[in-house]
């Protein structure tokens, strides 16, 4: 079948890729492993490097174009801090003597090489990272003290309710407070949130798409409707007179419910 691959978002990635911390690490030595592994990512690597300039490195829970303020967030690599706290692990710290386990739960090759990254960044830091994918776990439990790899998918123009959904799929927290709607208040949630170093958010991604060759002016909006008004067809004998087509970018993103964790 002739098609062609349409890269939906420019701009608005509407997708992420974070780690998240298992609930079991004993503080306060997982606090310390939490810094030393945020302050190892490389994010301009993922980003530029291993995805080619088709993601963006990701300092926030929320991308710029649905909060307005993650330009305010920072996460620059540092490699010598990283290491100093490393050297100061108490014995018995998962990464230390005995490897940190990261489970890629995400689908696809994309999150197998970020993952693997992820792990290279790690042992810049001295601090032991294995990556396990799913089709290799089997229906064993996850050990305690692990680390999850996952994809978040973006569906809704609200901050507040975005924000809230990561509070409670993956921190089983309670509501954000009402007042949090304010943008001042819902930028002080997620700057606590992201102190806990809990959640380390790693790179915006766009979506793919197939379309197929006869197809013309599909697209989608950043969330996720549908613009069908404008779509035609070709015929498929008018196809196959036509050179193959090269791969298109759009302004829009299609939308993926079945992303998020």
């Amino acid at each position: 079948m002739d098609a062609r691959v349409a890269v939906f978002g420019g701009e608005r990635k509407t997708g992420e890729s974070c780690l998240r911390f298992d609930d079991a690490l004993a503080a306060p030595a997982s606090d310390q492993l939490r810094e030393v592994l945020w302050l190892a990512l490389d994010r301009d690597t993922m980003a530029n490097v291993l995805l080619q300039r088709e993601a963006q490195p990701a300092d926030s829970l929320l991308p710029q174009w649905l909060s307005g303020y993650a330009f305010l967030f920072e996460s620059s690599m540092n490699l010598q801090r990283a290491r100093e706290l490393r050297a100061a692990f108490p014995a018995g710290v998962p990464g230390a003597t005995q490897p940190l386990r990261l489970r890629v739960d995400a689908p696809g090759d994309l999150f197998k090489l970020i993952g693997e990254r992820v792990a290279v960044n790690a042992r810049q830091a001295n601090l032991l990272v294995q990556v396990a994918l799913p089709g290799n776990a089997g229906n064993s439990p996850t050990p305690a003290g692990g680390l999850h790899l996952f994809a978040w998918h973006y569906d809704s123009l609200s901050p507040h309710a975005e924000l809230e959904a990561f509070v409670k799929q993956l921190l089983d927290s309670a509501d954000l407070p009402a007042n949090s709607a304010d943008p001042e208040q819902l930028f002080a949630q997620e700057r606590r949130l992201l102190e806990e170093r809990r959640i380390l958010p790693l790179v915006l991604l766009p979506e793919y798409a197939g379309v197929r060759a006869n197809v013309h002016n599909w697209n989608a909006s950043p969330w996720g409707d549908w613009r069908l008004a404008d779509v035609w067809l070709d015929s498929e004998d008018a196809v196959t007179t036509k050179a193959p087509t090269s791969p298109q970018k759009n302004s829009s993103t299609a939308r993926n419910p079945g992303a998020r964790p």
